[in-house]
């Protein structure tokens, strides 16, 4: 016969150090012998949701409440459990079960205001609720593990600033607390400082499962972040093409080259220096997405380097267009690399899952890029009648349709990777439901302003077309050469002679001032030429 209490207490350590397996088979063994003990049923199913077996995890826990419906942890793993189902009423119900018969239970009222402050944070009501339980939570148990929960509540609610007071305050009664140095390295880490925390929390628990999650979600985030530079980048320099004269574009363009290339040195070294050593190289291996995709878009931007260079020279109109329409297809590779990033940040390797903040992450981006393309698109539209190369909007048109695009997408994998792992299905369909419509939006808009980047006419290096006009040769003469035409001159018409007045009649005087006409001259007689006499002599 075997104590209870001993192999409960032995698999609790196991769990705290984070060996869960070893956890599962000592609480399995025992239920072996006594396959009916609540309290063997509870901890099994508090396991195998720390596992994500959220099935088994619901299986036991049901068997613990059926051998004892008045057991409170086997209803607070139960309401977990439901809530990773996304069945969001029966977490409710048993979790306020659970409050109902310990009212005074630190745990029971800690895990009301997490499932309330995750299921219906939006809810006023709920919200003040869940406060109201941590308060009286703070009231029952003043100790370090409260203030954990109210600080993960408080970051729940988006409030950092009262969640950084509750770890301070826990920190104060217990500087060795697990979960503050973690809430801690979080807030560090959101907030872009260091990952000293975080690293000295590994360093002592290795097998930590959120710190190693969330030193995963820092790395992804930073290497995404640096692919979205090289958007920027070329949104940049479409913008500049379009704004800027030649002998401008020729200062700009190289600090738009320069860019995106030493973001990515900053991002790097800062990761270098903050993560443990080979870190980096490790998770990127390990994921066979990740370093295709740092390839493509390193690739892509050398194509928009090249294709800034074509602009910058502005030689003729071929040049300009060939230069925009390599920061199309530029735009397109970084959209592929992205993607193949953000599906390694959600693949899972060895049961280890990354996704942490990966929906959150492309949500933000998504809304950061199309707030600033928007604006970028109006000031480009009130500026239009000074532009100097007025089709290069098309090119900025097409740049912000593709990372829109692409954000969106990404967004809807980890709706879909979430839902399938936690079964919310019906959340997943509905935000699935709002994305379907902007992904087809870009995806047109894409092919209508790439449509226009190809067939543009873009202008040369004075940016103004100019009539082509014959040149005139210079001659030195006033006379005017011959003509050569065969063409006859036109016929002259001459007006025919005024006939001579009629003689006045026999016996009148001629009229004053008009003269006789002279008299008829006499005939003259023709004589025939002269005969040489010599010449009629006849021949002898």
């Amino acid at each position: 016969m075997f104590d209870t209490s001993q192999v409960l207490e032995k698999a609790r350590v196991a769990s705290d150090l984070g060996r869960l397996d070893e956890a599962r088979d000592i609480v399995g063994k025992a239920l072996e012998e006594a396959p009916h003990d609540p309290g063997l049923l509870a901890e099994m199913a508090d396991i195998a949701l720390r596992l994500d077996r959220v099935d088994e995890a619901l299986r036991m826990a049901g068997l613990a409440i059926a051998a004892d419906p008045d057991l409170v942890d086997a209803h607070l793993t139960a309401a977990l459990a439901f809530e990773a189902a996304a069945r969001d009423e029966e977490a409710i119900r048993h979790v306020r079960v659970a409050v109902s018969l310990e009212p005074d239970s630190p745990a029971a009222l800690l895990t009301l205001a997490g499932v309330l402050s995750r299921v219906r944070r939006t809810e006023p009501a709920e919200r003040a609720e869940a406060r109201t339980a941590v308060v009286r939570a703070l009231q029952l148990a003043p100790t370090a593990s409260t203030h954990a929960a109210a600080a993960a509540l408080e970051l729940e609610f988006g409030d950092r600033a009262a969640a950084e007071k509750h770890v301070a305050a826990g920190l104060e009664l217990n500087s060795l607390h697990t979960e503050l140095h973690m809430l801690r390295a979080k807030l560090e880490v959101w907030r872009g400082g260091a990952f000293g925390v975080l690293r000295g929390l590994l360093a002592s628990r290795p097998g930590h499962l959120p710190a190693r999650q969330t030193l995963a979600a820092v790395t992804w985030r930073a290497t995404l972040r640096a692919a979205g530079w090289a958007w920027a980048a070329m949104a940049l320099t479409a913008v500049a093409a379009q704004l800027i004269p030649p002998g401008g574009l020729t200062w700009v363009t190289p600090i738009l080259l320069a860019m995106a290339p030493v973001a990515w040195l900053q991002v790097f070294q800062q990761l270098r220096r903050q993560l443990p050593e080979g870190y980096l190289l490790r998770r990127l291996r390990s994921r066979g997405e990740a370093l295709p995709g740092l390839a493509i878009v390193l690739a892509s931007v050398l194509i928009a380097d090249t294709g800034a260079l074509f602009l910058r020279t502005d030689s003729n109109s071929e040049a300009v267009h060939t230069g925009n329409l390599l920061l199309v297809v530029a735009a397109l590779g970084v959209g592929l690399g992205h993607g193949l990033l953000f599906c390694a940040w959600l693949r899972r390797n060895g049961g280890e899952e990354d996704t942490l903040g990966s929906y959150r992450f492309a949500a933000e981006r998504l809304l950061l890029f199309t707030a600033a393309g928007l604006a970028g698109a109006g000031i480009l539209a009130l500026l239009a009648h000074s532009a100097h190369q007025p089709d290069a909007a098309w090119t900025f048109g097409a740049i912000l349709c593709v990372s829109a695009g692409t954000l969106a997408v990404e967004m809807l994998i980890a709706i879909l990777v979430q839902a399938r792992r936690r079964r919310q299905r019906r959340t997943a369909a509905t935000l699935a439901a709002l994305l379907a419509p902007l992904i087809l939006l870009a995806a047109a808009g894409f092919w209508w302003t790439a449509g226009h980047v190809a067939a543009a006419s873009f202008r040369t290096e004075d940016r103004v077309e100019q009539p082509i006009t014959p040149e005139v040769p210079a001659t030195t003469t006033t006379s005017t050469p011959p003509t050569t035409t065969t063409t006859p001159p036109p016929t002259e018409t001459i007006a025919p002679a005024p006939e001579a007045p009629a003689p006045p009649p026999e016996g009148f005087p001629p009229p004053e001032g008009i003269l006789p006409p002279p008299p008829p001259e006499p005939p003259v007689e023709v004589l025939p030429p002269p005969v040489d006499p010599a010449l009629e002599a006849p021949a002898p």
